[in-house]
């Protein structure tokens, strides 16, 4: 009887530890909208090819309109095409993109592939963008699109966007709304620090001998992930650092963020 008590104990404790995120709130679902169209450059046997392929995450619920259009009107989809969009649903946004990517390609590539046809390989192009969504606190939604882009070289162009949004209203999110003026000095330390740490080195001299931030300017990306206890900061591939360094992100506990943040926030 008393191991019975003890477990049921143990689960009452476990669930009412647990804090709801944005989407459970708000009993809020996500599905998503796959979109793979491709388009020939001439009508000639060996012609370059451009493929695109996109896997779109959206909400349903309450206020999901309102949520998806700040996702795809806030510089996920590169190029941005949104401005041009007549459709403001998901389903006529993805489809526009699509439209659009691949008539400037056919427009941008057609005129000089016809003046030099000896490499045709050079003029493929390929774009994927595959999106999701995020949440660890009550009032933020994170969406993220890791992006893969090819259009001629090495390899392919690997890019990671991430956009915080209040979950009541839609509203971007930016490092301003949270922490206080003039953080910036104090964070790019703190930043400077755990890659002191991650790369085994004592200071900006010891990164730059490695190639990471090699140029001397060091600065915060756009690109971030509120979460419940923490930010995590993303440099995408090639941004910082080498390309064999990949995407580097950094996380910060909150409690290293205490002295920057505004007294509302949590």
């Amino acid at each position: 009887m008393k191991k019975i008590i003890a477990g049921t104990f143990i689960v009452t404790l476990l669930f009412s530890c647990h804090q709801e995120n944005a989407l459970e709130r708000r009993d809020i679902n996500t599905d998503s909208i796959v979109a793979d169209s491709s388009v020939k450059l001439t009508d000639e046997l060996n012609t370059p090819i451009c493929s695109v392929h996109l896997s779109v995450k959206y909400v349903k619920g309450k206020g999901a309109n309102m949520l998806n259009t700040a996702f795809l009107r806030n510089g996920i989809m590169l190029p941005d095409y949104m401005e041009y969009s007549n459709g403001d649903g998901i389903r006529e946004s993805v489809d526009s993109f699509v439209v659009r990517y691949l008539a400037d390609y056919v427009d941008f590539y057609r005129k000089i592939y016809k003046n030099d046809k000896s490499h045709p390989e050079l003029y493929n192009n390929r774009y994927s963008l595959n999106t999701s969504i995020l949440s660890e606190k009550e009032n933020i939604i994170t969406y993220l699109a890791n992006i893969s882009s090819y259009g001629g070289g090495l390899y392919d162009t690997k890019q990671t966007l991430a956009r915080n949004f209040d979950a009541e209203n839609g509203r971007l999110i930016t490092l301003n709304d949270i922490l206080m003026h003039g953080y910036e000095k104090m964070l790019k330390d703190i930043i400077l620090n755990k890659l002191f740490e991650k790369y085994d080195v004592d200071d900006v001299e010891g990164l730059k001998k490695k190639y990471i931030f090699a140029d001397g300017y060091i600065y915060i990306p756009d690109n971030f992930i509120i979460g419940r206890d923490n930010i995590t900061f993303i440099y995408c591939e090639d941004e910082i650092a080498p390309h064999e360094e990949g995407e580097i992100r950094i996380k910060i506990n909150n409690s290293d963020l205490n002295d920057l943040k505004k007294p509302d926030i949590k």
